[in-house]
């Protein structure tokens, strides 16, 4: 409510749809009717936007859909995420991993966060199978990509990590191991005994983050002990 907000874009980075997820989750929080008329009144919006054929942005639609559903407990909500997941579903490659693009590197666990979220809100769908096979299919995949001796994915069979090209945005690798680790939570808890190694690569990826790599650096501002001397952020932009 200051000088220093940013304004929002309608639809700008498919952020509308986790914003009806947030907005969600704060009313059951809090119990506060004005968050939910929030996020009723912008999923109106949401839903009107043909969303293509952005795996990205059908996975935040699944997402908002879930906890719309959860808060208010009407079918629609169901009937929406439904048809998200099974566009999710269709999109999924046959060695376990969702097209790199328009996917964005800090979207990289995205499409499986959102099936497990899928499948943990609705156990009896006649999706269930489908859904626990793809999330199969996507650690298989992460587990064919490790960088050994680390669990970390790397980003493609030929690259560790996102490769650089000139004049390009190139930020982001950190955030696609923690959008993998919460990816991989989330399919723990519908997988259960049949992932017995998630809690490894998992806690894999968060290690990296806190020191665990090949210069024992801390990427996290006050944790660890050795650390840059400027951490990234976008004040200059």
């Amino acid at each position: 409510g200051n000088t220093d907000d940013r304004k929002a874009d309608i639809l700008e980075w498919n952020e509308n749809e986790m914003t009806v997820a947030a907005w969600a989750s704060v009313y059951k929080m809090t119990g506060d009717q004005s968050w939910k008329s929030r996020a009723l009144n912008l999923w109106e919006i949401v839903s009107a936007h043909e969303p293509g054929y952005s795996v990205a942005q059908r996975a935040k639609r699944l997402i908002a859909a879930v906890e719309l559903y959860e808060n208010t407990r009407d079918y629609r909500f169901f009937e929406e995420g439904q048809r998200d997941a099974v566009f999710l579903l269709s999109q999924q490659e046959p060695h376990g991993s969702w097209p790199l693009w328009p996917l964005a590197i800090v979207d990289y666990g995205l499409p499986a966060a959102a099936l497990a979220q899928f499948a943990l809100a609705f156990p009896a769908s006649s999706l269930s199978s489908p859904v626990d096979a793809a999330l199969v299919r996507s650690i298989e995949n992460w587990s064919s990509k490790m960088v050994r001796p680390f669990t970390l994915p790397r980003w493609s069979i030929a690259d560790i990590f996102y490769p650089y090209l000139p004049n390009t945005w190139y930020v982001g690798q950190n955030s696609m191991y923690l959008s993998q680790a919460w990816a991989g939570m989330l399919i723990k808890r519908v997988l259960r005994r049949r992932a017995p190694r998630l809690d490894d690569w998992v806690t894999g990826c968060l290690d990296w983050i806190f020191g665990v790599n090949p210069f024992g650096i801390c990427m996290m501002e006050g944790a660890g002990s050795v650390h840059l001397k400027r951490y990234h952020h976008r004040y200059d932009q």
